[in-house]
C-alpha cells in the first residue's frame, strides 16, 4: 500500500509538470525581422495550444506576445492552434530572441520559481564550436579568435581549430549584402552575385596567418561542391548560426605533397552561436 501510494503520487508529480506548460513549440525557422523586437517563428506544436493575441511567458520569466498566429492545414489566420500541428507565429519579445531548432516552452503566467535556461536548441554547442563530420567520423573545433568583418573587403573568415591542430576554415562573401535568412551560398566561383559565394576548406596540417593568401595545404572546392547556409543571423548583436557540407579535393599545395591524397567529405557541420566584431 505504502508503495502504491508513492508511485500514485508520483504519477500526478509527473502529470502536473507536464501540464504547467500551455504549449510546446519545436522550431525549425525563426528570424529577427529588421532589427526589431518581432520575431517569425516556424515549428509544430507538440503539446498543448498556443493562441494568437495573447501572452505567454517563458521557463525563465521572459515575456512572449503572440501577435499573428496561421496554421498549416488551413494557410490561413487562426485564433487558436493545438497540437499536433504545424504553425507559424509572429512573437513580439524583449529579452528573449527564439532560435532555430529549439523547443519554445510557454506557460499563461509568469513563473515564481527560478528556471536554470530557457528551453535551448536541441544538443546546442556552446559559443564558438563547430561540429561536423570529416569522412564520417565526428570532428569539434574551437574558434581560434572571434572573426573579424572588414567592411572594405565585405567577407567574414572563420577558422576553427580542432585538438590534432587541424583547421576549418569557413568564409562568406559579400556578408554585408545578406539580409533574409535561410541563406544559402556555395563554393561555386564562377557565379557572379558575390554574397552567394562562400569557402569551405579542411587543413589538416593547421593554418598560419604567413601561409595567405594562396600558400596554404588544404582540401577545398570551386566548383559548387561545398557550401553554407546562414539560418539564424542577428546584426544589432552581431550573432550568426550557420550550417555547411562538401566534398572537397586536395589543392595543388596539397598535391605537392600528397600526390596520392584523394576526396574529403564534410557532412552535418554546424556552428551554432558565434559572435562577430566588425571594422
Amino acid at each position: 500500500m505504502k508503495y502504491l501510494f508513492l508511485f500514485l503520487l508520483f504519477s500526478l508529480t509527473l502529470i502536473q509538470t507536464k501540464a504547467q506548460f500551455a504549449f510546446e513549440l519545436k522550431v525549425t525557422f525563426a528570424s529577427r525581422i529588421q532589427n526589431s523586437d518581432q520575431y517569425s517563428v516556424s515549428g509544430t506544436l507538440l503539446s498543448g495550444r498556443i493562441e494568437n493575441g495573447k501572452t505567454y511567458y517563458l521557463e525563465n520569466g521572459s515575456k512572449i506576445e503572440v501577435k499573428n498566429l496561421m496554421s498549416s492545414k488551413t494557410a490561413t489566420s487562426v485564433p487558436v492552434a493545438s497540437a499536433p500541428e504545424g504553425v507559424s507565429v509572429g512573437i513580439i519579445s524583449k529579452d528573449y530572441e527564439p532560435e532555430s531548432r529549439m523547443i519554445l516552452k510557454g506557460i499563461s503566467t509568469r513563473p515564481v520559481y527560478g528556471g536554470s535556461s530557457v528551453s535551448g536548441r536541441i544538443d546546442k554547442a556552446p559559443e564558438g564550436i563547430l561540429k561536423c563530420k570529416l569522412n564520417g567520423r565526428m570532428f569539434e573545433a574551437m574558434s581560434v579568435s572571434r572573426p573579424v568583418l572588414i567592411r572594405n573587403a565585405n567577407m567574414l573568415d572563420m577558422f576553427f581549430l580542432a585538438e590534432d591542430q587541424s583547421v576549418i576554415w569557413l568564409q562568406i562573401n559579400g556578408f554585408s549584402d545578406i539580409r533574409d535568412t535561410p541563406h544559402k551560398s556555395s563554393s561555386d566561383t564562377s557565379q557572379k552575385e558575390y554574397s552567394l559565394l562562400c569557402k569551405v576548406a579542411y587543413m589538416p596540417k593547421g593554418y598560419r596567418p604567413t601561409d595567405m593568401p594562396m600558400n596554404y595545404v588544404a582540401f577545398e572546392d570551386f566548383k559548387g561542391n561545398a557550401g553554407i547556409v546562414i539560418t539564424s543571423l542577428d546584426r544589432y548583436r552581431k550573432k550568426i548560426s550557420l550550417e555547411f557540407s562538401g566534398i572537397l579535393r586536395p589543392n595543388a599545395k596539397m598535391l605537392e605533397q600528397k600526390p596520392e591524397a584523394g576526396l574529403f567529405y564534410i557532412t552535418e557541420g554546424r556552428v551554432d552561436h558565434i559572435s562577430w566584431d566588425e571594422f
